[in-house]
């Protein structure tokens, strides 16, 4: 990666410096490295001797020129150094290191793009986990997008990742037994029986949504009228509606999930730490490590000591598990089974219970730092102006599948979701997600790969040339502003997919692929306008060295879009 080597090689320059006695610095600080506005100042610039400069006591000029006589200049990458301005280094690289890009892409293939930085590490990323009580919303859809592109860019840093899903399917559930409830009043009504519920209304503890009749027709192909005769305040019919609700509705969350192109290897169920004594064991724990305390005949937690803001109920006077105590229990599990960090993906609603999270993995001995939460922020659906407040099927919540994925595709729901920071609320305009035109950035985007897969197939009907050899083209001849243009941001994935992963921020692919896109396109609409800047020219050595050129950009997007969980389409 440029900037990384780079970055590298200033410093390396600096610690010279440093060991000759040129300069003192306590430590050798990070470089950055940013392109400056103008090409004229070189290809990159620095201003690590201006951060220098105080500590130093030297005007940042002298700190710069006494960087500058250090680096490798003509014998390597840099080409040229110049202290410019208040002290910043401005570096000229050497003019082949765009081609060696091209060649690198070509030699990497899919693989470009890819990193080591995450030297193997275990890492478990929880996100989605809603309650088995209704389909995924769209809300969902956010926290589905952003952690599965998370997954895949720890993936492409060279982490061994595991995506989870937990069920919240605790035995106490209140919502859990009335969504049973409400399955089964659905399926005595969908028998042609009335529900034995008093009044004509339908009681407070009903869902309304059509989720809960799919649910109970699904539970009549199955079993016919089996449970007709059943009581509704049976503890066993409740039970028994529970397991089935859940058991349908999961499978219909993963369906929705599927269509949405999000899959997980491991569904882990919450009622299973109880089940099995692990929240139980995770609460004896805390008590032997000397965390815990009783008071009114509850058992509290000592999270204040581990920086939450109040101690918290682990075991209610009835002798109840909170759902803390059931937290501790999952984020001992998710340690205690080698992964070496763990991610979890929630909604800001939810930002209350970070710091409880934290306090209590740091109670049970483990280091706080190797959780990280993720937390994003709402999302709404706008159309014809206005704010989409129902669903197309009776219910409260905007539903993923039925309200955006079938109104405006996957790829287009995936991009959207991630065309903002998580920590901004979000509007997605379904108008614009449907527009074919530049104006809707998904299209912007695809388009642009279908405009090189196209171009390669009209290079090998009219010129019955196909993309040759990076290594054994003359790339030189590539000299044309809107050409190195071009390279410079195909230089740029590997940077910009570490920095995504390691700033938590999937956005930064998206506007990766916008700018791609936006160079590319001003790249080939030159070729419109002037016909000896196309790329199928009667030129040969043009010709070879623009295929090579368009089919390195089309391995950029097709990365970056698999990364990105979209489809990298041929024809638009």
């Amino acid at each position: 990666m440029i900037k990384e080597q780079l970055a590298a090689t200033v410093a390396a320059a600096l610690q010279k410096a440093k060991d000759s006695g040129d300069l003192a610095p306590e430590m050798v600080p990070d470089v950055v490295l940013e392109a400056p506005k103008s090409r004229e100042h070189g290809d990159w610039a620095t201003n690590v001797a201006l951060t220098l400069s105080k500590s130093l006591g030297l005007p940042p000029q002298e700190v710069a020129a006494k960087i500058v006589a250090h680096l490798p200049i003509g014998g390597g990458l840099i080409e040229k150094a110049e202290v410019a301005g208040p002290g910043f280094i401005n570096l000229t690289l050497r003019p082949d290191w765009l081609f060696d890009v091209l060649r690198r892409i070509e030699t990497e293939g899919d693989a470009y793009g890819r990193s080591q930085a995450g030297a193997g590490k275990t890492v478990l990323v929880e996100f989605v986990s809603t309650n088995p009580n209704g389909p995924i919303t769209v809300a969902g859809g956010r926290n589905a997008a952003i952690g599965d592109v998370m997954a895949s860019l720890l993936d492409a840093a060279g982490y061994v990742v595991t995506r989870e899903y937990y069920i919240n399917d605790a035995l106490n559930s209140v919502q859990m037994i009335n969504f049973g409830k409400s399955v089964f009043y659905r399926y005595l009504e969908l028998l042609g029986d009335k529900p034995p519920v008093e009044g004509d209304e339908p009681p407070d503890w009903l869902y309304q949504g059509d989720y809960v009749a799919d649910i109970a027709r699904e539970i009549i192909q199955v079993h016919g009228r089996e449970f007709e005769g059943a009581d509704l305040d049976d503890p066993q019919t409740t039970q028994t509606f529970r397991a089935l609700s859940q058991d349908g509705m999961i499978a219909q969350q993963k369906a929705d999930l599927d269509a949405f192109g999000v899959r997980f290897d491991n569904w882990f169920s919450e009622s299973s730490l109880h089940d099995d004594g692990r929240v139980d064991a995770a609460v004896k724990e805390l008590t032997a490590r000397g965390h815990t305390f009783e008071k009114d005949g509850a058992l509290w937690l000592r999270s204040t000591e581990f920086g939450d803001d109040k101690d918290r109920v682990l075991v209610r006077a009835n002798g109840t598990a909170t759902y803390i105590a059931g937290d501790a229990a999952y984020h001992k599990d998710k340690f205690d089974r080698g992964f070496d960090e763990a991610i979890n993906v929630w909604g800001a609603d939810h930002a209350g219970y970070v710091a409880r999270t934290k306090a209590v993995v740091a109670a049970l001995g483990y280091d706080p730092s190797r959780i990280s939460i993720l937390l994003y922020q709402l999302v709404r659906i706008v159309k014809d102006g206005e704010l989409v407040r129902s669903s197309k099927r009776k219910g409260a919540v905007l539903e993923l599948k039925s309200d955006l994925i079938e109104e405006i595709g996957k790829d287009a729901a995936r991009i959207f979701f991630l065309m903002r920071s998580p920590n901004t609320d979000l509007d997605i305009d379904l108008d614009l997600a449907k527009k074919t035109e530049k104006d809707n950035p998904v299209y912007y985007i695809q388009y642009a790969h279908a405009r090189i897969v196209q171009t390669l197939e009209r290079a090998k009907e009219q010129a019955g040339a196909s993309a040759p050899s990076a290594g054994d083209t003359d790339l030189t001849v590539l000299t044309e502003t809107t050409e190195t243009d071009l390279i410079r941001k195909l230089s740029e994935f590997p940077e910009e997919t570490l920095g995504a992963m390691r700033e938590s921020a999937p956005q930064r692919l998206v506007q990766y692929v916008r700018d791609l896109a936006a160079v590319f396109h001003t790249f080939y609409d030159a070729g419109n306008r002037n016909p000896a800047l196309r790329v199928v020219t009667d030129d040969p050595k043009l010709l070879g060295a623009r295929l090579v050129l368009i089919d390195a950009t089309r391995i950029v997007f097709k990365n970056a879009f698999a990364l990105l969980g979209v489809s990298a389409p041929e024809r638009m």
